[in-house]
């Protein structure tokens, strides 16, 4: 979900109308949400904070940009009330042509590590997407491994 959000960051990018500050970083709060964790099949309500931190340069193409994103959440499961700590990172870099070419690679990891004997989610995707000049894809490779404490998922 968030390599696609990276996608229309960047096509954003090259639209004059939307040109963005050369850096960001700011913090923002996350309200409640929900989070289906697959190694406890149980969803839990949380809340927390972003770390977003973008930069962005003009290339004599276009755009280039780099973004870091981290956010931390706690909750609580909605059926055990087991308490879940989550955390996801995320760096993502990319070049933006007027309005394409464009290129974007992005790793993204989420842990959600639970209390006590619950077991802890990892997921760990990798992606790389281009587009040509006209807009036509010629590269979406997106890789995906989920575990639960340290294996694959039941």
């Amino acid at each position: 979900m968030f390599v696609f959000g990276m996608l229309v960051f960047a096509v954003g990018l090259s639209t004059p109308a939307a040109a963005a500050p050369p850096e960001i970083n700011e913090r923002i709060d996350i309200p409640a949400f929900a989070f289906f964790d697959p190694c406890t099949n149980e969803f839990f309500v949380g809340s927390g904070t972003i770390h977003l931190i973008s930069k962005t340069s003009t290339t004599t193409d276009g755009f280039r940009f780099d973004v870091h994103l981290e956010s931390r959440a706690r909750g609580t499961s909605l059926v055990t009330g087991t308490r879940f700590t989550l955390m996801q990172n995320q760096n993502a870099h990319g070049t933006v042509g007027s309005p394409f070419p464009l290129s974007v690679d992005s790793v993204t990891v989420v842990r959600v590590i639970g209390q006590g004997n619950a077991p802890d989610f990892r997921l760990h995707i990798v992606a790389r997407i281009a587009f040509d000049a006209s807009g036509q894809p010629t590269l979406v490779d997106v890789k995906r491994n989920t575990t639960c404490s340290g294996g694959p998922l039941p």
